[in-house]
């Protein structure tokens, strides 16, 4: 804390201008103005070495503060400026999360942060390749514990809307095992209850309870995705140089970046190459079988062969 110190000109309890040798006996107005300033010049050392740590402090923590700046700015403008909802095919089909790599993120999160935002969101986008409107889109009364699954639904006139609207609304099935990752998440107590302008109940939830923008889902998962988050700093960086960290950082500058449209089409890919039929892959990710073999099959020509091998008669 700084000292407070009073001005020159301020007035004592008789009303006179005090001196300003006044304030330290035995010393003149020189010797203060340097002991003024060498304070001064110890309090910006000071707060410029904690900005520097923040930026280095845990990797595994995530700096929500900056996530959530764009849910102040509006929201459109945030969305053009930094990552849009991407149409279908927008990126290369090459651009895609591998199992591998999935596989290693949510043993991590299950092992030492499970049921945490980002074990419940990685596990959902890849389990079910949603989009992130979709994401954004869910209330915690959208969880269906009977059947094990999600439900979504175009509610446009309340703030949130499915890229296919109507069309796309939809039940899709997690499972036991995922399905238990975002129930004990509801419970987590680092998850801030809250409802938003609409009252209405988000399944995820801000710091101050609101609903995110997609524009923060997509910050969330690509950090939860960056390799020194679940295992180690890869590239030659260390977190002290690391351009993708920090407050200020842009998350996509990691080179292992992967952002939600990647995780989608990991996900689709995954699908088909555990041989899921495409027309339960087209009805699960509300995509269309041409879309769906045009931009999000990322199998190899040998991974299909495979696939249809399996169904040839002996």
């Amino acid at each position: 804390m700084q000292p407070v110190i009073q001005g020159a000109d301020s007035g004592g309890e008789s009303g006179d201008p005090q001196d300003a040798d006044d304030f330290l006996p035995g010393f003149g107005l020189t010797t203060y103005v340097l002991i003024a300033s060498a304070l001064l010049a110890a309090f910006v050392i000071c707060r410029v070495s904690r900005s520097r740590s923040d930026d280095v402090v845990d990797v595994e923590s995530v700096d929500e503060q900056d996530d959530e700046t764009s849910d102040a700015v509006e929201q459109g403008l945030s969305e053009k400026v930094h990552a849009p909802e991407l149409p279908d095919g927008a990126e290369s089909r090459d651009v895609h999360l591998d199992p591998e790599r999935a596989e290693a993120a949510l043993e991590y999160y299950g092992r030492h942060r499970y049921a945490s935002r980002d074990h419940a969101l990685l596990t959902l986008i890849w389990r079910t390749g949603m989009r992130r409107g979709a994401v954004q889109s869910l209330d915690r009364g959208d969880l269906e514990p009977d059947a094990h699954a999600v439900r979504l639904e175009h509610r446009i006139d309340e703030g949130t809307k499915l890229k296919n609207g109507e069309a796309g609304e939809r039940w899709v099935y997690l499972g036991p095992k995922w399905f238990q990752i975002l129930d004990d998440y509801l419970d987590n107590p680092d998850r801030v209850q809250g409802t938003d302008e609409y009252g209405r109940k988000p399944l995820f939830t801000t710091q101050d309870g609101g609903r995110p923008s997609p524009q923060t889902i997509y910050k969330w998962l690509i950090r939860a995705l960056h390799p020194c988050s679940y295992a180690s700093f890869p590239h030659d960086r260390t977190p002290e140089t690391c351009d993708a960290r920090g407050r200020s950082a842009n998350v996509a500058d990691c080179p292992s970046s992967r952002s939600p449209h990647a995780v989608r089409r990991g996900a689709i890919t995954h699908h088909l190459t555990e041989d899921t039929p495409p027309e339960t892959v087209s009805e699960r990710m509300d995509v269309s079988l041409d879309v769906l073999y045009q931009h999000y099959d990322a199998r190899t020509e040998r991974e299909k062969m495979d696939v249809r091998t399996d169904h040839l008669p002996e």
